[in-house]
């Protein structure tokens, strides 16, 4: 299943620079084939549903109609990369700023705690 995996970014590597109807040729050519390969190795395994390897395939088989949109439109990406890393700054910076967190992971605690009270009291005043 990795094997099918690194291929089909290696497709995708292949077809970068190539305008949206070439991509979407080159896919239907060449990705098409794998996921049908993949999707009958797929129906024809049993794993344990409770076990690692049978949630991700569970997983799989429930997104397949997502996974293959990409087939469909030379615009698309395989993945949605860039829209994680768009939003890693958003999340990080929650997660930075949630007053607990920020009092329970610094080493001067009392000197934050101090801070942020003085930043909560003039808010207040």
């Amino acid at each position: 299943m990795l094997a099918v995996i690194a291929r089909l970014y290696e497709i995708e590597r292949a077809c970068k620079e190539k305008d949206s109807v070439e991509r979407q040729s080159l896919r239907a050519e060449h990705a098409t084939p794998l996921l049908t390969d993949l999707d009958l190795w797929l129906a024809g395994q049993s794993f344990l549903p409770k076990s690692l390897i049978g949630k991700a395939a569970t997983y799989t088989r429930n997104q397949w109609t997502a996974l293959n949109r990409y087939l469909e439109d030379g615009d698309l990406s395989i993945d949605n990369n860039a829209a994680e890393r768009a939003m890693r700054p958003v999340a990080i910076g929650r997660k930075n700023w949630r007053a607990p967190d920020v009092l329970s992971r610094t080493s001067g605690r009392k000197k934050a705690q101090d801070a942020l009270l003085a930043m909560f009291e003039t808010v207040a005043v």
